[in-house]
């Protein structure tokens, strides 16, 4: 056994106290980074492989310096002063955090308020509540809703729900949210009918009972009143809540939508200004001050995926709209811009689905730096069932473990100072400013969504979404990569249950009428109409002695339409989620395989070198389990003969050929024989000949599977010639 070596005496190194890195590194120049990282890319093109294009059209750059922000008009400004860039408070959220605000999806009024009080207690500290599109529409639900209803929200149709859903609540201890729809009336009513019971000081109720027409009106083509009769209702909401409902907003500009509909950062902004302009301008023409105005005002954004883009456009927001209240004169107090966040629906899958609690994590994350004053943080399985306790849980601890745990509140914009987010939020400025402009020249929001300028423009970029999607330049994972399979099957067919819940509301709201006094609830009615033509001071009153003597907001709403004219019709945005193409896929393999007992199988024909053809073999094993087919992965083949008697018994249906060269004279010989073996064995090919293309084809090649192909398309025609969708 040898003896351990004794360590040589080194001379100890002892560096300079006054060590200077500046002095003995010189500070290469950014013509020089780049001139070094251009060797690195061995050819490559350093637009093409360094700077990542956004579907906004920005540039942004892989190294961000000093001098990308020398030149910004908003840097040097604190938080809590204009341009509130870097937020509307000075503390940032060390005194009030952000409002943990999150949705409730319940079969009942009762339910809801059980799982409320449940959920304040556990760490929600807003009140948030979402109405369904009948009530939002003012309309009761007599009927079942065409669209699918799960998630849709809460119906309320008369006072004794509206209290229900409140029941057991401080209103003075939890800020109140309520997206009323077109209008805020009908829910201001309920909530000074309900408060009169209970003797409560409206003037302490915090939060937001929000009108927004146009927002509902890009959802569904039409409203149940005109336009005008809106925003008559939007200023006799504005008047009645200055001296009752102080700390109330009342005025609601909702831009979500299009974040789920496909629009990008900066037409989210845009359409968020224009909107917001809109209101400006028709309660100006009623009267109202631009300070009354914008101080009434919360805009509600979507949070996505791309991480800095969100923190950068949530900045840009404030910044933005701090100009345009300049413009019109307003005090700096109404500059402040209050704004509430929704994680994205869009961004939600089907499959994989707990991957949505991290996809919500990072858009929270963004939402707070960003410096938001709400956020709601979407349950991981929304899009396909009413979340329970654990999905709710998981969605608000999201929020309190970002709180609690990562301290996010204790830094005051932990964001600024960051020369890749500050030059974002003043490009994204830029950039959103200049659409704005475009939807001003064209007569504004309201004009632009008649003659579908903005559904054009959303419609656009969300087909270059999808595209990218599809060719998987968008990688979805669980969906378009990295699909499990091994994961517990869900039913995305349609469910009856939610149906019994509305038919269950339908018949206590047709008992409801039975019980109540008619001709004193019709009286009452009478006294709303001759309020809005004599003393429209009477008419939140009036309105709410109507609901305290049993009227429905379905006859309350009528009356409220004043003049009696009809709403226009404009062109929809639709709402897609991005996973939904591949989705809709391998549910149909799914279908088919547990018919049939039988998963379609492809059989890999390798030829030649390893090393050549392994690359090209493994995308295409990729490319066909995102749905779900079998693959048989031989060893490679060096002659014809062996490889087509193997591919003919193998029993697959389905064969990709995998050449070491693409080019080659052995695939088209293979082809040929395949052919003449087994006619109706489906062939696709690994790689992009350019030799023998038009060849392979007439010889039955279905489809060319390479980087940047259309996978989707490649994937539904196959399914279609295995005769699986569509069944």
């Amino acid at each position: 056994m040898s003896m351990p070596r004794k360590p040589k005496n080194n001379p100890e190194i002892f560096l300079d106290r006054n060590i200077n890195l500046r002095k003995d590194f010189s500070l290469p120049t950014p013509e020089e980074w780049r001139e070094e990282a251009e060797k690195s890319l061995k050819g490559g093109s350093f637009e093409e492989k360094l700077i990542y294009r956004t579907h906004d059209g920005l540039d942004l750059q892989p190294v961000y310096s000093k001098e990308d922000i020398k030149d910004l008009k908003h840097m040097g400004h604190f938080p809590g002063f204009s341009p509130y860039v870097r937020g509307a408070r000075v503390d940032g959220y060390i005194q009030k955090p952000w409002d943990i605000c999150q949705k409730i999806d319940a079969d009942s009024v009762e339910e809801f308020n059980q799982i409320l009080i449940h959920d304040l207690h556990k760490g929600q500290t807003a009140i948030n509540l979402v109405l369904d599109i009948s009530t939002q529409m003012g309309q009761d639900t007599t009927t079942l809703p065409t669209e699918k209803y799960r998630g849709n929200g809460i119906s309320i149709s008369v006072l004794s729900e509206f209290s229900t859903a409140l029941s057991g609540l401080d209103l003075k201890e939890y800020p109140l949210f309520i997206n009323a729809g077109y209008s805020a009336l009908p829910m201001i009513m309920m909530l000074v009918a309900a408060e009169k019971h209970r003797g409560d000081n409206l003037k302490v109720i915090t939060g937001s009972i929000e009108a927004d027409p146009l927002g509902l009106i890009g959802l569904k083509g039409r409203l149940p009143v005109s336009l005008e009769s809106a925003f008559d209702q939007m200023g006799w909401v504005l008047k009645w809540s200055r001296e009752k409902l102080p700390e109330l907003k009342t005025i609601g500009v909702d831009v979500s939508s299009f974040h789920d509909a496909g629009a990008t950062a900066t037409m989210e902004l845009a359409f968020a200004l224009a909107t917001g302009v809109e209101y400006i301008n028709q309660l100006q023409e009623r009267n109202f001050s631009v300070d009354s105005i914008a101080r009434s005002m919360r805009f509600t954004f979507g949070v996505g995926p791309f991480f800095f883009m969100e923190v950068a456009k949530l900045r840009a927001a404030r910044m933005l709209w701090v100009n345009v209240i300049k413009e019109y004169g307003g005090i700096e107090e109404a500059q402040k811009m209050t704004i509430h966040a929704r994680t994205a629906f869009q961004n939600q899958t089907r499959y994989d689905t707990h991957l949505n609690m991290i996809r919500t994590t990072t858009e929270a994350f963004s939402a707070v730096l960003g410096g938001v004053d709400s956020l709601q943080t979407n349950a991981f399985d929304e899009s396909f069932s009413i979340p329970d306790e654990f999905s709710r849980r998981i969605a608000r601890n999201t929020q309190l473990i970002l709180f609690n745990e990562t301290h996010l509140h204790q830094p005051i914009d932990p964001a600024g100072g960051s020369y890749y987010v500050e030059r974002l939020s003043s490009e994204i400025a830029g950039e959103a400013w200049t659409i704005f402009q475009t939807i001003e020249k064209n007569g504004g929001m309201l004009q632009s969504l008649k003659t579908g300028f903005v559904q054009n423009q959303v419609s656009r970029i969300k087909k270059i979404k999808q595209k990218d999607v599809s060719c998987l330049n968008t990688r979805i994972v669980g969906t378009n990569v990295y699909a499990n399979h091994q994961e517990e099957k869900i039913d995305l067919s349609e469910s009856n249950t939610e149906n019994r819940a509305i038919y269950q509301r339908i018949e206590r709201l047709r008992k409801f009428r039975k019980s109540r006094d008619n001709q004193k609830c019709d009286s009452c009615l009478k006294h709303l109409s001759l309020a809005i033509s004599t003393d429209e001071a009477r008419i939140v009153s009036s309105g709410a002695e109507a609901f305290l003597n049993g009227a429905t907001i379905g006859e309350v709403s009528p009356v409220l339409n004043v003049p009696k004219t009809k709403s226009i019709l404009i062109p929809t945005i639709q709402i897609e989620r991005m996973s939904e193409s591949f989705e809709l896929l391998r549910f149909k393999l799914e279908k088919h395989t547990t018919k049939t007992g039988n998963r379609p199988a492809f059989f890999l024909v390798p030829f030649g070198d390893l090393s050549r053809y392994r690359s090209g073999a493994d995308f295409s094993k990729s490319i066909l389990e995102i749905v779900g087919f079998d693959i048989v992965f031989p060893d490679g083949f060096n002659l014809v003969e062996q490889a087509v008697e193997s591919a003919a018994h193998s029993g697959a249906q389905a064969v990709v050929v995998c050449p070491d060269d693409v080019d080659s004279e052995i695939v088209l010989e293979f082809v040929t024989e395949l052919k003449q073996r087994k006619p109706g064995m489906i062939m696709t090919m690994a790689g992009n000949p350019v030799k023998h293309r038009s060849k392979l084809e007439e010889n039955g090649i279905e489809a060319f599977i390479y980087a940047g192909v259309d996978a989707y398309q490649i994937l539904k025609s196959l399914m279609i010639k295995l005769r699986i969708f569509g069944e």
